[in-house]
């Protein structure tokens, strides 16, 4: 729990830093951004959909290309982040720090947790899946388990943390609008949408709970 909140803290770090640091890049890379940050919010959401925590082995839709689908998914929205607002001493220090020291010994330590509940099950899937590389080592047909649930999307919480994803995209368009004409009227239209998505998530997320 603790890890869990270490690695949640430094990546709102980082979102925080790359608002108030970074700065517009060419609008190719802005478009490329949000492209990533769309791909990775799917990523996410398919792997929330086929994920039951520690009840069974799952290894199909993303879990049969790649081990760690949430992992993949957040490198995929960071580097949207980093293209949208650039700082390269902050996106150097967060992925050394975030992707080479946190993630690696995060992912040690559940590998052993579901090696110790799930065995020689888990351990033939490590061979045939690699850790974090997609489509390096596909899960043959024959070994994969698991399907997309919307009881799983809702048990784990992934609909407004979805939202909530896509809504810093609009916080990231803010801070450089701010930046380059101060608060103009559209700016304006801006946090307040911010904060009507955001509010809405949140209370999506609390109805959410009583379904879990």
């Amino acid at each position: 729990m603790m890890f869990k909140k270490l690695r949640t803290n430094v990546r709102r770090i980082y979102v925080i830093c790359i608002l108030v640091f970074g700065n517009e890049l060419e609008p190719a890379y802005t478009f490329a951004g949000i492209a990533c940050i769309l791909l990775g919010t799917f990523l996410h959401l398919l792997a929330s959909g086929y994920l039951t925590k520690e009840t069974k082995v799952v290894s199909a839709g993303p879990y049969a290309y790649v081990r760690n689908p949430f992992y993949a998914a957040n490198l995929f929205c960071d580097a949207g982040m980093s293209l949208i607002t650039f700082n390269l001493y902050v996106v150097i220090v967060y992925f050394a720090v975030f992707y080479l020291l946190i993630i690696p010994f995060r992912i040690k330590g559940e590998e052993q947790t579901l090696t110790k509940l799930f065995g020689d099950k888990y351990e033939r899937y490590t061979k045939n899946v690699h850790r974090f590389i997609p489509f390096l080592k596909i899960n043959p047909k024959s070994e994969r388990s698991g399907a997309f649930t919307i009881q799983s999307l809702i048990k784990n919480q992934e609909i407004p943390r979805s939202i909530n994803t896509l809504n810093i995209i609009l916080m990231l368009v803010l801070s450089l609008e701010i930046k380059k004409s101060g608060l103009t009227p559209l700016n304006y239209i801006l946090i307040t949408t911010i904060l009507i998505i955001y509010g809405t998530s949140t209370l999506l997320r609390k109805y959410l709970k009583r379904y879990r």
